[in-house]
């Protein structure tokens, strides 16, 4: 399980008010937290698309805002679960590449943006779900078969740039969510 925390330091700003009001302060980091990190999910979905070759809709399956921001712990966690995801989802798709006597040389699949074909694979029914996927032997018989799986988005999730990106966007949404909630806070708390 791979995260990413957000979190608020609002120690400042409750010093200049009094009251009330320093229950508005944590009630709007709060609210500030959790827009900042669907924005800062956002930008990470993004950036892992187009390293992986991925559709954003099926990273976005994976990356998730595990843990939301409250008043009494002003941290939201994003995370990358654990998943292997089949040749077969990446955006060009997986190919069969025809061979010679209608043998198979294999399965070609655009994965870190480069198209590459995986010899002794095919594309079939996955036991399971009954879904198309790229597999491949695991013995000599026609017995159990091994899907084959593309990169990792949990992986990707480390990536610096990655990483660079959504600490990026965190901090310059920060201060511009912080500002409007915590003016939404204090309306509510006169």
């Amino acid at each position: 399980m791979i995260e990413l925390n957000v979190t608020a330091d609002i120690r400042r700003t409750e010093r200049w008010l009094t009251g009330l009001k320093k229950k508005a302060v944590s009630k709007a980091a709060s609210m500030a937290i959790n827009r900042v990190a669907g924005t800062v999910r956002s930008r990470g979905v993004k950036a892992i698309a187009g390293i992986t070759s991925l559709k954003q809709k099926r990273v976005r399956d994976v990356v998730v805002i595990a843990v939301k921001a409250r008043r009494s712990n002003l941290t939201a966690v994003i995370r990358a679960r654990p998943h292997g995801i089949n040749l077969i989802e990446f955006v060009a798709g997986a190919k069969r590449v025809p061979g010679a006597f209608r043998r198979q040389a294999g399965v070609s699949a655009k994965a870190w943006g480069q198209r590459k074909v995986y010899k002794g694979t095919f594309i079939g029914r996955g036991p399971r779900s009954g879904k198309l996927i790229v597999a491949a032997r695991t013995g000599k018989a026609r017995g159990p078969l091994r899907g084959i799986s593309g990169p990792s988005i949990p992986r990707t999730f480390l990536r610096e740039e990655v990483q660079r990106e959504m600490l990026t966007a965190a901090k310059a949404r920060w201060p511009i969510e912080f500002e409007r909630a915590l003016r939404v806070a204090l309306r509510s708390a006169s």
